[in-house]
């Protein structure tokens, strides 16, 4: 009964955080669409890079802990991702990149899966 009741307050929970996970790139991608309209000097483009470089640290971050669930390959393949997004962030940072296109589809794509 006990194993029962901890399953469910454990699925809960992890449900809790995929709707917070999903909700975090309703905002990225908010903040990326606007950034694309207004284009890199814009305000909308430095709000969206730091939400989205603030949103993967924290990502990576908690991929890192051992208390992450996911295995370890699931880990590594979104760190990359991750690192892959944050070097995509320098490269608009530094005018190599003036596109949002593909953090946009990125983001779409790790929504999507969420659902």
């Amino acid at each position: 009964m006990y194993q029962s009741s901890y399953q469910e307050i454990r699925n809960d929970g992890s449900q809790a955080e995929r709707e917070n996970e999903s909700v975090a790139f309703d905002k990225a991608l908010e903040l990326l669409y606007a950034a694309q309209e207004h284009g890199i000097g814009s305000m909308q483009a430095i709000e969206a890079q730091f939400f989205v470089h603030r949103l993967w640290v924290f990502f990576i971050e908690d991929l890192t802990k051992k208390e992450n669930g996911f295995d370890d390959i699931l880990k590594a393949d979104i760190i990359s991702v991750g690192i892959w997004v944050l070097q995509e962030i320098e490269r608009l940072r530094q005018g190599q990149s003036k596109d949002f296109k593909n953090l946009i589809e990125v983001s779409k794509m790790l929504k999507q899966g969420l659902s």
